[in-house]
């Protein structure tokens, strides 16, 4: 008979990894150290109908946790090793009148977080220091950092002298080195640039401006600017503001007012672009509020009413709002992506043409007809958009908005040409060869990364200030490195076994499912999705990949559909053969191989032979680091055992080559 209570402990003493895991998973997911053991009892008692020994002490789950970082540590250094031409990215924020720094490591596939600290200052050679702290906590720190060939920084004079600081230190003189730049922050000076000219246009315009600072904060800037604070406050900002009375006007208008005009907080780069077009857009509304529906009750109200009602901030947002919808939406497209950075060459250098040629004659911004980036770029454009429909509506001051927006464009062409001018005709980087095309092939298009990750601390800092800043890295360093996937990954390969080996029909699929019951069938499927996810790392609709969507779990038979439709996709040449492998494991016996191995004096490659497969063991005879395989014929074998899921770890990782043909 099964036991109804569920053993917490090894031999009476340590915790057991399924009750770490289990403290790693809720920890992640932003559960308290005082909430996990309550949560996991409940778990337990409710859904399982059993009882659960001991369980950590607050204290103790806050130790657990912070081995979350050592544990991602663990896997930044099997993934990095071996690794080249990787890109070293990093940033610093100011959170609590602390000033912290985020380090990553970018491969070709994807991009690591190897350090949150806190910094003394901002200097450059505050950041080389987090740097270089950061990288020595990993095993063969240096080895990794030596095989960086890229930075991606902001613009910042600061990051500029740490990159060259950081040169000196990691790589001799000859050693290649680039520096880019991130292809997303030019947005962020292009919005102070209009917002600069917009403020020398107002200067100039025939209105009392003393009349319009009626909202305190307001005189430092432009009017236009003043207006656009102003009702993203009265939409979103409880207290001074109406957000539910606004938000239901509008929703009796069939517009859903929190697409229309975002709150301020966690955008940055677009939105006073993106708000301006939809400020134009409600102006007429929005003044209809005050005047039938709810009287202004506060300055507040009072300056919305007010200089909404003022032509020349009208024509300010619908100035942004162009911009918006043909400039900086898809510039955010562009860059808020995947791509590498150097594949932005001919769209940079496309971009800047097209500057040049509004700046002088608007019109086919005017007129809708605008495309700032080739075809190309594949870059969407939304349909059915009001707020768009509303800008190009014509109105009896659009002589002045052409004009405004000459004004605008060429400040925002002076920005690009400036920022952009390593990756622009006649720069660094313009022409790049095949080597540095090879080199940057890990370094994508944009720093944003980090920011993400400042995100996420602050979130953290906001729901548990007293917590350290170690507790916080060790979190985050687990959830953006995705650590828990890569320790399930490493049992995927007996749960994979026990369902019959990788499914590689639909045949096989249906008869190894006929077999089981409801929940083995729903865990085998998953077992199959998993393994084409994190092992042989299946490219395509990443959906397929997913078992839920929107917050809904997928159902059984959409878990099946999805496995058919990634059974028939093809995989490349690589995943193939491990495919093979773990289809039938005995067809490497007999292969000789070339095996990496990883010590305190570096990476050493040994040949060796795959003698006999022991259960689940693989018997490998090395020849003592001698490249002749013809010494295989040895008096004393030099035997190592490793389980069928480390070769097929290094075999995915390319630390273990198998010579197929004898």
């Amino acid at each position: 008979m099964r036991s109804q209570v569920i053993e917490t402990k090894n031999d009476g003493k340590t915790y057991n990894d399924s009750v770490r895991k289990t403290i790693y998973s809720l920890a992640m997911r932003n559960v308290s150290v005082e909430n996990i053991c309550p949560v996991i009892e409940t778990v337990v008692q409710n859904l399982c109908q059993k009882s659960i020994n001991t369980l950590p002490e607050a204290f103790t789950n806050t130790r657990i946790i912070k081995e979350m970082g050592e544990v991602s540590r663990i896997q930044l250094a099997e993934v990095l090793k071996g690794k080249v031409d990787t890109t070293i990215k990093y940033d610093g924020t100011t959170k609590s009148r602390c000033h912290f720094g985020e380090v990553q490591i970018a491969t070709q596939e994807k991009t690591y977080t190897i350090g949150v600290r806190e910094m003394s200052c901002g200097t450059a050679d505050a950041y080389v220091d987090a740097i270089i702290k950061s990288s020595q906590q990993l095993e063969d720190g240096n080895v990794i950092m030596n095989a960086v060939t890229n930075t991606m920084t902001d613009r910042v004079t600061t990051n500029k002298a740490a990159n060259r600081k950081l040169k000196e230190i990691i790589k001799e003189p000859q050693d290649a080195w680039n520096n880019f730049y991130c292809g997303l922050h030019p947005l962020d000076t292009f919005g102070k640039a209009a917002l600069s000219t917009i403020t020398k246009w107002e200067a100039r315009q025939p209105f009392d401006k003393a009349a319009q600072m009626s909202y305190g904060g307001r005189r430092s800037g432009s009017g236009t600017e003043a207006l656009i604070n102003a009702v993203v406050k009265v939409l979103h900002k409880d207290g001074v503001g109406l957000p539910r009375e606004l938000s239901l006007y509008f929703q009796e208008r069939n517009i859903n007012i929190k697409q229309v005009v975002l709150p301020v907080m966690g955008n940055r780069f677009h939105v006073i672009f993106r708000n301006a077009g939809g400020i134009f857009y409600i102006a007429s509304l929005l003044v209809q509020f005050f005047h039938k529906v709810w009287k202004p009750t506060n300055q507040l109200h009072m300056a919305v009413l007010n200089d909404l009602q003022n032509k020349y901030f009208l024509i300010g947002c619908k100035v942004l709002g162009l911009v918006g919808k043909y400039v900086t939406r898809h510039w955010m497209q562009l860059t808020d992506s995947n791509r590498r950075i150097l594949q932005l060459n001919p769209e940079f250098e496309n971009a800047v043409k097209q500057l040049q040629k509004w700046k002088d004659d608007p019109t086919d911004i005017m007129e809708g007809k605008a495309a700032i980036f080739t075809v190309d770029a594949n870059i969407t454009f939304p349909k059915d958009d009001l707020v768009v429909d509303a800008l190009h509506c014509p109105q009896e001051y659009d002589s002045e908005v052409n004009d405004l927006l000459k004004l605008v464009l060429s400040s925002i062409l002076d920005v690009a040409v400036h920022q952009l001018h390593d990756q622009l005709p006649g720069g660094i980087h313009s022409s790049p060869s095949d080597a540095l095309l090879q080199q940057a092939n890990s370094c994508e298009c944009n720093n944003i990364s980090g920011e993400r990750v400042f995100g996420q601390l602050d979130h953290n800092i906001r729901r548990a200030p007293n917590a350290t800043t170690l507790f916080n890295e060790a979190k985050l360093l687990f959830k953006n490195n995705e650590s828990e996937d890569w320790l399930e990954g490493k049992s995927l390969l007996t749960d994979l076994q026990a369902s019959g080996g990788l499914w590689l029909s639909v045949a096989s699929m249906e008869e190894n499912l006929a077999k089981m019951s409801l929940s083995g069938k729903l865990k085998s499927v998953k077992s199959q999705l998993k393994v084409r996810k994190l092992i042989l790392s299946q490219t395509g609709d990443k959906k397929l990949l997913q078992f839920s969507e929107a917050g809904q779990l997928y159902t059984m038979e959409q878990l099946k559909a999805n496995l058919a439709k990634l059974i028939g996709a093809d995989i490349d040449p690589e995943s193939r053969k491990i495919v093979s492998v773990i289809k039938n494991p005995d067809i490497i016996i007999g292969k000789y191989v070339r095996h990496n191995w990883s010590s305190e004096s570096g990476d050493k490659w040994y040949d060796g032979l795959i003698v006999n497969l022991i259960g689940a063991e693989f018997q490998i005879e090395y020849f003592n680091g001698e490249t002749n395989t013809e010494s295989a014929n040895q008096e004393q074998p030099n035997y190592v055992y490793l389980e069928v899921d480390e070769i097929i770890t290094d075999l995915r990782n390319g630390d273990l080559v198998i010579l197929w043909e004898d």
